[in-house]
């Protein structure tokens, strides 16, 4: 990719971040998801349930910005909004994700409320990491 390409890419992935909302003024990608799912994420099904029959709220969006041509070594970047709410006694949460390769690390912003990152490993050695505003947090490429 010339010197030129390189630089119009750049402006063409560089947004404005909403810190209120906390959605990207521009992105590539939006992903709205409901209670509907997110089956077999929360212990309590039958709350599950009833809840998604009832309002089928939205429990988490995401904001995903990436690069037009895929490359291995593309940075993308993203904003998720967890919603407030419960189903049962678990808060609302995300799906989760894993990397099965050590070349897609993750770099986590607490801009507003409060959370918990559930980390795991291979080995399904678990740790929790508080989130609050301002908070940092650097996820490894293996871990889920």
């Amino acid at each position: 990719m010339s010197q030129s390409a390189l630089l119009d890419a750049a402006a063409a992935l560089s947004t404005f971040l909403d810190v209120q909302s906390g959605r990207l003024a521009v992105c590539s990608n939006t992903q709205r998801n409901r209670l509907s799912d997110l089956t077999g994420v929360f212990s309590d099904e039958e709350t599950r349930a009833a809840l998604v029959n009832n309002a089928n709220p939205v429990i988490y969006e995401v904001y995903r910005t990436e690069p037009a041509e895929k490359q291995d070594t593309a940075l993308c970047y993203s904003s998720t909004i967890v919603h407030s709410g419960r189903v049962g006694s678990e808060y609302y949460m995300t799906r989760g994700h894993s990397h099965p390769s050590l070349d897609a690390p993750e770099v986590y912003l607490t801009i507003r409320g409060e959370g918990m990152m559930l980390l795991q490993s291979d080995d399904f050695h678990v740790q929790a990491l508080a989130m609050g505003p301002g908070t940092v947090l650097y996820v490894p490429g293996s871990i889920i």
